[in-house]
């Protein structure tokens, strides 16, 4: 029996609004929005489009990149954990939701106006609230391409094994 599980969702969709963005009572910016993930069901009558709703949260770092490039209609690629939550209405119903704890964001748009450094490069807790338009990836985030950029040689592990294989 496994020791741990994997509670991963990726999504790639369109916003469905732009996202409205809030703070907390400690000052953590956040910001929410809609994300659509249509996809093409075959049915008896021919193909139809599906589309899923998702109301998605971020934090931080990636709240000011909602707030400041996502529009109502933006391509973004999401990671997100799920986490269950249990709320109280104001007329004492118990209620039952999903939240998307979004770890990863990646805009997947062409910047508006041109090239811009901060497109298609993610937004992760590690990279909130830094400035990361200096920053050269390490792998190519606008291809399939799983070659380091730069154009430099690359570094090969050492292998200090005798193994045939």
């Amino acid at each position: 029996m496994a020791k741990y599980g994997l509670n991963r969702l990726t999504l790639i969709g369109n916003l469905g609004r732009d996202p409205e963005s809030f703070e907390t009572k400690e000052g953590i910016p956040y910001a929410r929005f809609t994300l659509a993930c249509t996809e093409q069901v075959r049915t008896a009558q021919g193909a139809e489009d599906k589309t899923e709703w998702f109301r998605i949260t971020v934090w931080r770092g990636q709240a000011e990149v909602a707030r400041n490039y996502l529009r109502k209609g933006s391509s973004v690629y999401i990671e997100a954990r799920l986490r269950n939550t249990e709320y109280e209405t104001a007329q004492g119903e118990k209620r039952y939701g999903v939240e998307y704890d979004v770890t990863r964001l990646i805009l997947l748009d062409k910047a508006p106006g041109g090239d811009n450094p901060g497109f298609n490069r993610p937004v992760s807790p590690t990279t909130q609230g830094q400035d990361t338009s200096t920053q050269t990836p390490l792998y190519n985030t606008n291809s399939y391409s799983s070659e380091p950029l730069g154009g430099g040689p690359v570094a090969q592990p050492e292998t200090n094994d005798d193994l045939p294989f």
